[in-house]
C-alpha cells in the first residue's frame, strides 16, 4: 500500500476473497460441523520487547472478516493491559455478528505461563492457537507434564516429545526414521510405564496391550495435554506432589496393583 499497489479498499476486497477460500470445502462437513473446516488466525500479540504487532494487516483481517461474515477463518486476537479500546472495538463486531469469535488471548497471562513451562521468552512471545485454541509454539515441542493424578494413573513420568527431524530424516526413510527418533527419546525411559509420546510437528504415537489398549492410551494423552494447559493457565506456578504420582501409578500397575484389577 506504502508503494501505491494497493488501496485499502482493493487491500481489503483482496483478503475478502482470500478468506471465502477458507470456506470451500465446508459443504464436505455435515450436522455440527457443517461449514467448520477448523482454521485459526492469530492476530496481534506483543514481540519480545513488549512492541505491539497488530498492525494495518491486522486491522483487514478483521475488517474482511466481518464483511464476510463466515466461520472461518475463526479470528484470535491477542491482546494485553495496553490493548487500545478501539481495538476491542473493532474485534466487538465481530461478536456482535454471532460469528462466535474473535477469541481474546492475554498475552500477560500466556507468555510467563508458557516462560514457566521452560520456554524461552523470543518463543513465547510467538505463540499462536491450533483448531482448537488450544495454545502452541510453531516449530517448538514440549514434554506433556504429570502434573495431575489422572495423568499418573496411566503413564508413570512426563509424556515425552521427541527432538525435531532432521531433513535427511524427512527426505530419507521418513516412516523408519520417525521411529528412530522415538526409540532415541526413549533413552532412559521404561516403554511400558510410558505407552505413548509426542513426535515434534507430527503427532501422538501410543501403545499398550492390546490395539483398543494404545487408542484408550491415545486419548489418555489428549486428556493429559488438555488438563496440563487448562492447569497451567490458571496456575503458571502449578506443581504436583510426586507422592501422588508414585501412588496412583503403582497402585495401578506397580507390582502390588489392587486398585481397578478385575478379579479372577
Amino acid at each position: 500500500m506504502e508503494k501505491g499497489i494497493y488501496t485499502f479498499d482493493s487491500a481489503l476486497e483482496l483478503l475478502e476473497d482470500f478468506f471465502l477460500s477458507f470456506n470451500k470445502d465446508s459443504d464436505i462437513y455435515v450436522g455440527v460441523q457443517q461449514g467448520d473446516n477448523g482454521q485459526s488466525m492469530m492476530l496481534g500479540g506483543i514481540d519480545e520487547n513488549g512492541n505491539d504487532v497488530f498492525n494495518l494487516l491486522s486491522e483487514l483481517c478483521l475488517k474482511a472478516s466481518y464483511n464476510n461474515k463466515m466461520i472461518d477463518p475463526k479470528i484470535n486476537l491477542r491482546v494485553n493491559k495496553n490493548t487500545p479500546k478501539e481495538r476491542y472495538t473493532l474485534a466487538s463486531h465481530l461478536t456482535k455478528a454471532g460469528l462466535g469469535f474473535p477469541q481474546y488471548s492475554n498475552d500477560d497471562i500466556v507468555i510467563p505461563a508458557l516462560e514457566k513451562l521452560g520456554y524461552e521468552k523470543s518463543d513465547a512471545t510467538e505463540y499462536t492457537v491450533a483448531a482448537c485454541w488450544e495454545f502452541i509454539i510453531p516449530g517448538k515441542g514440549m514434554d506433556i507434564p504429570n502434573i495431575g493424578t489422572t495423568h499418573a494413573d496411566y503413564f508413570y513420568k512426563d509424556i515425552p516429545c521427541t527432538q525435531d527431524m532432521t531433513e535427511k530424516e524427512v527426505k530419507g526413510e521418513y516412516e523408519l526414521e520417525t521411529g528412530n527418533v522415538i526409540v532415541h527419546r526413549f533413552e532412559g525411559i521404561n516403554p511400558d510405564h510410558t505407552p505413548g509420546v509426542l513426535v515434534k510437528n507430527h503427532g501422538p504415537f501410543s501403545w499398550g496391550t492390546s490395539p483398543a489398549n494404545a487408542v484408550y492410551n491415545a486419548k489418555v494423552m489428549e486428556q493429559c495435554a488438555k488438563m496440563a494447559y487448562i492447569s497451567f493457565t490458571l496456575n503458571p506456578d502449578t506443581t504436583m506432589n510426586p507422592l501422588l504420582v508414585e501412588k496412583h501409578y503403582m497402585r495401578k500397575h506397580g507390582p502390588n496393583a489392587y486398585y481397578g484389577q478385575k478379579k479372577k
